[in-house]
């Protein structure tokens, strides 16, 4: 992993540890010497149905479990939104025997492989900032080189808080299109920077997003 083998390659394998946790990891220290579109994210990916997450009684639903070595010998638990949110920045792949992922979840990732190569224009020359890397809480941001395109994905650990204000770099002023938990509305730069963006972090594992276009 070099940046004078750029020319001659299409993307790096960053790790046969591929758990989702762990490459987060590995992906937040390699973007600072290498450009994020060139990170090779990687699921491997099987589901577990009927499961019933609360003892001794209660709805089933479904796990999602990777492996988080270079192997099965182990096996860890995340959630969809996770996994989706942890793939972005670079080229995506899946392995393993996906007949052995249910049919909802291969709908919901094939959704999500549409909407991610109908932007690969941006994910192709985004630049990548780590705005927080802490115990409890990475935040990653995603931005054209114009700041008029800007996506933020935060991710917990260890969490000691119910909430957390995310303050996204924007490079200038002006107003943004701010799109969070399906909602949009207008905000000014100066907000941004007075307020940042708050966030629900009071959970191990959870993971979100949202976005910035500029309007003028």
């Amino acid at each position: 992993m070099s940046l004078s083998n750029a020319p001659y390659f299409d993307s790096f394998w960053m790790s046969d540890s591929h758990g989702i946790y762990t490459q987060l990891e590995i992906f937040k220290n390699a973007i600072k010497r290498m450009p994020s579109s060139m990170l090779e994210r990687w699921a491997t990916i099987r589901s577990v149905e009927d499961f019933t997450p609360t003892y001794p009684v209660g709805d089933k639903t479904e796990k999602i479990l990777l492996s988080p070595t270079s192997n099965w010998q182990r096996a860890e638990e995340a959630s969809l939104d996770f996994i989706k949110n942890a793939l972005v920045g670079g080229p995506i792949g899946f392995s393993c025997d996906l007949t052995q992922v249910s049919d909802r979840t291969i709908k919901e990732l094939g959704e999500f492989i549409d909407t991610y190569k109908a932007e690969r224009e941006f994910w192709a020359s985004s630049e990548c900032h780590i705005l927080c890397d802490t115990p409890t809480l990475t935040v990653l941001q995603f931005n054209d080189k114009d700041f008029n395109d800007i996506r933020v994905y935060y991710y917990t650990e260890h969490p000691i808080q119910e909430y957390a204000d995310i303050y996204p770099f924007i490079g200038g002023c002006g107003d943004y299109l701010l799109t969070k938990d399906n909602e949009s509305k207008s905000v000014s730069s100066d907000k941004l920077n007075e307020n940042g963006v708050s966030v629900l972090a009071n959970y191990l594992h959870i993971s979100g997003s949202f976005a910035l276009k500029r309007i003028y």
